[in-house]
């Protein structure tokens, strides 16, 4: 029984867990308890107490008074008032029950798939979260930007069911996307969900220089996905090794062999000399009934296997500040990996409920299961094609995603629009995962809550924000003047309104018909440079903050319609609980696209959608 925060037999739990056994005594079993007849009493109390405690913390209990008063025992305030003295921070619900409670399903046929139990190892590298291991921000007006929440124990206890109980590890490897910092992050989540889904281990690449993310000194030029994300905690609850140790336990020990192309995958990289790209190397035919040929490739069992490679000069450290280092790299790792080619826009990855399910033809699944399974496929496709990941994908060692556009490699897409879960309750809890540990680093939003705080105090309460893309922004259809952008959202945008606008434009004038129209006044983020303290900080936080602060615009945010810079501020609106309606655009063809529910649908990446996270708490 689980029930609340004092769970009566999670005493009884601990002692059969560690094998404890007491000694039998002369009496009798009361509740569960080896009693003698002298200590019935002091047990019957203790349950009494403990079912006192239990009604208390479900309903208002009232207590008599003598003298004909009445006292209120409110239990929930109580612990309410305990919580927030001792951790500084307002509990949730589930914070305060701490009550898993059984996951529901969404439609008949998928039923809770069988997970695999953890083993010892597994358990050890992958420990549950403590309360003391929450994530919360500790800096002034936290509650202003903090849109993550508590996991619940049922998300704690969440084994995805392609975890190797075997321990035979696997992994992802992937290059950062080759555009702007929001398409280098979108990519990241995919790739990381991905990873955490199918049970692999996720590799980090090197530090690298990250197109526009190119201000400050030295170090600050190379960025790790680290530098932006709190992967200390991203480490709890899944398994993240940095690409030296990957090199180091895999490649330099020998364990990673030429890949073979087989038609499932893309074809197989070979480092031509005279060029500074890799070029396409055609598959080799195979030899059967020979165990090692004169390449030195391998065969088993009729299926030939690569000979083994070791990394560039047996290296385990590259300098990916170095292109010639950095492309040796991924040459290496496209040649001993499993590289899909998987389209976004015109393709989509299914992850059936449990490895090996096939849920169009598997026996085990009624007409009307498969059925079922069929009509969500359908729903999700939006005029794509499926591909699934199935046991030819899950046997891989090393799955490489490769980022060259030229070539057709690129995963410019949503995790969520583009990872098709078949489980829906899976969909939910990747879905929260991201929102509540893939987020930005607490120095940002704290930074940004400083802001935030001195906006709605000069705003009386409330505030516009703009994001206007301009500089390089291929889209010319939305790159408008100032005055235009504010005749297409008059009716949105009361005049007496304070304005916060973030922007990547460099000519002050074009923001002057924005300071007539607000007569609270218009403010940019180098207004606040001394309030927040932000020539101390990495400079290429900036752009994150700007995003922090429109996404806590409570009256209007006016965002630029294909920018993903736009579009997370609006995920993150979606994570506070603002309302779609408050989010409009500034471009009149785009402006009114979160006005009513879409789904989504090509070509995906140049906006949010609710999908992210509407509904994602539901068990």
């Amino acid at each position: 029984m689980s029930s609340s925060p004092l769970n009566m037999n999670s005493g009884a739990h601990k002692l059969r867990g560690r094998g404890a056994r007491a000694t039998p005594a002369a009496g009798f079993t009361v509740c569960g308890c080896r009693a003698t007849t002298a200590s019935v009493l002091g047990c019957s109390l203790v349950v009494a107490v403990s079912i006192f405690v239990f009604v208390a913390f479900n309903s208002h209990v009232m207590l008599s008074v003598e003298g004909g008063g009445r006292a209120t025992v409110d239990f929930a305030k109580f612990i309410t008032n305990r919580y927030t003295t001792r951790t500084g921070q307002q509990p949730t619900a589930t914070t305060l029950r701490q009550q898993p409670t059984a996951p529901s399903v969404d439609h008949a046929p998928p039923a809770e798939p069988q997970r695999p139990p953890a083993d010892a190892a597994s358990a050890k590298e992958l420990p549950a979260v403590k309360p003391k291991d929450w994530h919360h921000l500790q800096c002034p007006h936290r509650e202003l930007v903090t849109f993550w929440k508590d996991p619940t124990p049922a998300d704690l206890a969440y084994v995805t069911p392609y975890a190797d109980a075997a321990g035979d590890e696997k992994y992802v490897t992937f290059e950062p996307d080759v555009g702007g910092w929001n398409n280098i992050r979108m990519q990241m989540e995919l790739v990381l969900v991905l990873a955490f889904a199918t049970g692999r281990t996720l590799v980090l690449p090197p530090d690298q220089p990250m197109y526009l993310l190119n201000a400050g000194q030295k170090h600050q030029k190379a960025h790790g996905f680290d530098d932006f994300f709190p992967f200390q905690y991203i480490r709890k609850r899944m398994k993240v090794i940095s690409m030296e140790d990957f090199l180091r336990q895999e490649a330099v020990a020998g364990r990673l062999r030429r890949h073979l192309g087989d038609g499932r995958h893309s074809d197989v990289y070979s480092r031509d000399k005279s060029s500074e790209e890799p070029k396409l190397k055609p598959k080799p035919k195979p030899k059967p009934n020979v165990e090692v040929d004169a390449e030195g490739s391998l065969w088993e069992n009729g299926a030939r296997k690569g000979a083994v490679l070791y990394p560039p000069q047996n290296k385990t450290v590259f300098v990916n500040t170095e292109r010639d280092e950095r492309l040796a790299l991924w040459d290496y790792l496209r040649n001993v990996s499993a590289a899909p080619k998987w389209q976004t826009m015109t393709e989509f990855v299914v992850i059936p409920p449990r490895p090996g399910l096939n849920t169009s033809t598997d026996a085990s699944l009624s007409a009307a299961e498969r059925d079922a399974y069929r009509a969500q496929l359908d729903d999700f496709a939006a005029d794509r094609s499926a591909v699934f990941y199935d046991d030819y994908w899950h046997r891989q060692r090393v799955i490489h995603f490769v980022s060259k556009p030229g070539a057709g490699y690129r995963l410019l897409e949503h995790f969520y629009t583009y990872l098709h879960f078949q489980d829906a309750r899976m969909d939910r809890y990747f879905k929260r995962f991201v929102r509540d540990f893939v987020h930005y680093q607490d120095e940002i939003f704290c930074k940004a809550a400083l802001i935030i705080d001195r906006l709605l105090a000069e705003g009386n309460g409330s505030f516009v924000a703009f994001h206007i893309r301009r500089g390089e922004f291929q889209y010319k259809v939305v790159k408008i003047s100032g005055d235009q952008i504010l005749e297409n959202n008059a009716r949105y945008l009361p005049r007496d309104a304070l304005a916060y606008v973030a922007s990547d434009e460099r000519n002050q004038s074009f923001f002057e018909p924005f300071k007539r129209y607000f007569t609270n006044g218009v403010r940019f983020l180098n207004d606040f440079d001394e309030l927040a303290g932000l020539r101390s900080i990495n400079p290429n936080y900036l752009g994150m903050i700007d995003q922090v602060i429109c996404s806590r615009a409570d009256r209007r945010f006016v965002g630029t319609w294909f920018s993903t810079f736009s579009g997370y501020i609006t995920r993150m609106r979606g994570y506070l609980g603002y309302a779609d309606e408050t989010v409009v655009y500034g471009d009149k063809e785009h402006r009114d696209r979160f006005q009513q529910h879409e789904h989504f649908k090509f070509p995906f990446y140049m906006r949010e959608w609710r999908e992210a996270w509407d509904h994602i708490d539901e068990a």
